[in-house]
């Protein structure tokens, strides 16, 4: 878009590269990108903090060398760990001020509510869901919240 508004033309091999990408990731697994769009739909700020995470993540694990296969799912994880706060309302999700004790209560659920959304993907793998369900806890294995 930026290369657009500055009078450039449209690099379109990069275009095909990432749609013959999201073809893969939906023959692979149909599901992840359309919990990405239910994220964005309900908070623009989760969805991209969802798309940083993910992109760090595969980052990471390639710098670690680990497998393609690895990587991918790493990579699920941790673009759809917070996907439960799909179930959160947008109130309390974009409240600009402190959460009170009861808005803080719920929010802290979003990880139990991603956890138990993935589960019932049957193309989510264990490594995906231990992302998504582990991303608030601590080294000593202690929940943060």
């Amino acid at each position: 878009m930026q290369d657009i508004q500055k009078g450039k033309s449209i690099e379109i091999s990069q275009v095909i590269d990432v749609v013959e990408q999201m073809v893969d990731s939906i023959f692979r697994n149909q599901d992840a990108l359309l919990n990405l769009l239910r994220i964005r739909k309900k908070d623009e700020y989760t969805f991209m903090h969802s798309i940083n995470s993910g992109v760090i993540m595969i980052t990471f694990c390639k710098a670690l060398d680990m497998t393609k296969d690895a990587i991918r799912e790493f990579g699920i994880g941790a673009m759809l760990h917070d996907i439960g706060k799909a179930r959160i309302p947008m109130e309390i999700i974009a409240k600009p001020g402190k959460l009170n004790e009861k808005e803080y209560r719920l929010i802290k659920k979003h990880v139990q509510y991603s956890k138990g959304i993935l589960e019932k993907n049957n193309n989510i793998t264990g490594a995906a869901l231990e992302i998504a369900s582990q991303h608030h806890e601590r080294m000593d294995g202690r929940h943060a919240w």
